[in-house]
């Protein structure tokens, strides 16, 4: 999917919030992640307005350029906590995208993309961020992510029937160019969170099954094509 193709769907503003903010994301999430002497790039970055207060006492210069500096720092500090709330990314739905038909990934066969959002194991889970990941299909139908975690072990996520709620298509806006992907929307129902819960299992929708939790993740392509195939593989597990 080109550049132009994205935005030729979109309205001004969406044109020019991913002109902007995407960039903006990009940068605050590489100087807080790299260091220098030790300390986080955006440390430096964050306090450079305080490190010319000094200069502007002692070039005697208008004290309206202290106000200026005190505002570009509260500014700063606003920007990168935003950034790190939203996690440097924001997924924009393409407006024009139609329905996707179902499709069954071959056995065998792994489709490779990058994984954003938070994903769980039963006593662990971890946010990610545009991490390697692998999505096959098994052979009774169950949808599987395995996402490499920055600690090198592995994540997953496990797509059952009627678990998948919602599928969408747009794209996720970090950098300059948005990053053709898909927004899922599924129920979840193990982690940490479900921990005070004994592992039963569990028949029908009885009183004591655990109650599950809406998650949203997403999964950024390479082509078209690998994305095509996934959603189409998710959207059958919408129903059973």
């Amino acid at each position: 999917m080109s550049e132009s193709a994205p935005l030729s769907h979109l309205s001004f503003l969406q044109r020019l919030m991913i002109r902007l903010v995407g960039p903006t994301l990009a940068f605050a999430f590489r100087t807080n992640f790299q260091k220098f002497l030790g300390i986080p790039l955006s440390g430096w970055v964050k306090w450079l307005p305080i490190w010319f207060i000094p200069f502007v006492l002692i070039g005697r210069f208008s004290v309206n350029w202290i106000w200026v500096l005190l505002g570009l720092f509260i500014l700063l500090q606003a920007g990168y906590w935003l950034a790190q709330r939203i996690g440097y990314s924001r997924f924009v739905a393409d407006p024009k995208a139609s329905n996707f038909q179902t499709k069954t990934i071959p056995e065998g066969e792994k489709i490779l993309l990058r994984a954003t959002g938070l994903f769980s194991l039963a006593q662990r889970e971890e946010r990610v961020f545009l991490r390697p990941s692998e999505f096959w299909q098994v052979p009774l139908g169950e949808r599987v992510i395995m996402v490499k975690a920055p600690n090198e072990l592995f994540l997953y996520q496990f797509f059952e029937d009627e678990s998948v709620k919602t599928v969408k298509s747009g794209w996720l806006v970090f950098g300059r160019t948005p990053l053709p992907s898909l927004a899922i929307t599924f129920c979840v129902s193990w982690g940490p969170a479900f921990d005070e819960n004994p592992s039963f299992y569990y028949v029908g929708d009885g009183p004591d099954k655990p109650p599950c939790q809406n998650r949203t993740v997403y999964l950024t392509f390479e082509d078209e094509s690998s994305l095509s195939l996934v959603a189409g593989c998710l959207t059958g597990a919408i129903g059973g």
